[in-house]
């Protein structure tokens, strides 16, 4: 006998208590909107999605904030991009509507508030290489170097040694967590 394979595709409507609205429109992805077809019932949010975007982005590196004071959230994006053309984009809606070039690969990113003058608009701050970029009014504001750090003189001999093949992975491991 042969195996069947169904799929069922989830659907998005509304539920009864969502009721009408005195607008006349539907709130599409709003939380009282469940899935069909599935066995639980789970709440979607509809987003926009590009494939065409090319981001590659780790999750540090990303924000969402009011970066305008204008109750309009967009995301804040430090892009690793190939390598070679890492940027910081800032999303309005679906489209970018800042981008910053930045000189190495990001690590992570925040926003954060300078001072309590209205209106309330965050800098943002970027960890890229051995510094720190600040970004305020969405343009580079400063630059701050780290200063270096000390490598601990243990821990670079057992990678020496890891990296001449005289040292298996475990027993790296193991020295390294014992340090």
């Amino acid at each position: 006998m042969a195996d069947t394979i169904s799929t069922q595709v989830p659907t998005i409507s509304e539920s009864p208590s969502s009721g009408n609205h005195a607008s006349g429109s539907a709130d599409i992805g709003a939380p009282d909107q469940q899935i069909k077809g599935s066995n639980e019932s789970q709440t979607w949010l509809a987003s926009f999605d590009d494939p065409l975007a090319n981001l590659k982005v780790v999750p540090g590196c990303l924000a969402l904030d009011d970066m305008e004071s204008d109750q309009n959230y967009r995301l804040v994006v430090a892009d690793q991009g190939d390598g070679r053309s890492m940027k910081l984009k800032i999303y309005k809606d679906t489209k970018v509507a800042v981008e910053n070039t930045l000189i190495d690969v990001p690590i992570a990113l925040c926003t954060f508030f300078t001072d309590n003058n209205a209106p309330h608009v965050p800098a943002i701050a970027v960890a890229s290489g051995a510094y720190l970029y600040v970004y305020r009014n969405q343009r580079p504001y400063f630059k701050f170097t780290l200063p270096p750090l000390e490598l601990n003189a243990r821990e670079k001999d057992l990678w020496q040694q890891a990296a001449r093949g005289e040292l298996s992975a475990y027993k790296l491991q193991t020295q390294l967590q014992q340090l």
